[in-house]
């Protein structure tokens, strides 16, 4: 279709300047709410990815999982959000409301898992508020505090583990 180039044109854009106006955090190493966006291309990580809310003892209101499928899928998850591409307008904005709260409501741990090039992932990412932000590709290192470079699931969990210890005791 026509309009999703224009809308992932739009979102580049969106994202650069989103970057642009990014502040650092002062994230100490404290977790007591997680996001994860991930993409349906992961879904076998997720399953992994939410033992991390009984390692850091995260209440199950405090762990949100945001997943992007090319088109809107039905069946889903309850407590999960979804997220498509028509859930972003023409000028790269967030139109669906509870995306935008959780963008904006921010978390102290954003987890991104996802593909290396999916922009309106990334275009969330760049939106979402979070203390600190983890991704897996060094392609997209700006949008990110910490970058673990690995597909598999269980090592990613055991290297952010091992990354917030270190932050927490410094």
């Amino acid at each position: 279709m026509f309009i999703n180039p224009l809308k992932r044109a739009a979102a580049k854009k969106r994202i650069l300047q989103l970057l642009d106006s990014r502040e650092e955090g002062n994230f100490k190493g404290d977790v007591n709410s997680i996001g994860v966006i991930i993409d349906d291309k992961n879904l076998n990580a997720l399953e992994e990815l939410r033992t991390l809310k009984k390692s850091l003892g995260i209440p199950d209101d405090k762990f949100t999982v945001v997943i992007f499928s090319a088109k809107r899928k039905t069946g889903k998850d309850f407590d999960m959000l979804d997220y498509c591409l028509n859930d972003i307008d023409l000028k790269a904005g967030i139109k669906k409301p509870e995306l935008e709260k959780f963008a904006v409501g921010g978390v102290d741990l954003l987890i991104t898992f996802a593909a290396e090039s999916n922009t309106p992932v990334h275009l969330l990412t760049a939106y979402c508020h979070a203390g600190f932000k983890v991704g897996r590709y060094r392609q997209n290192i700006p949008l990110y505090d910490l970058v673990i470079g690995t597909e598999e699931p269980s090592i990613f969990k055991e290297e952010l583990l091992k990354y917030l210890k270190r932050i927490k005791r410094t």
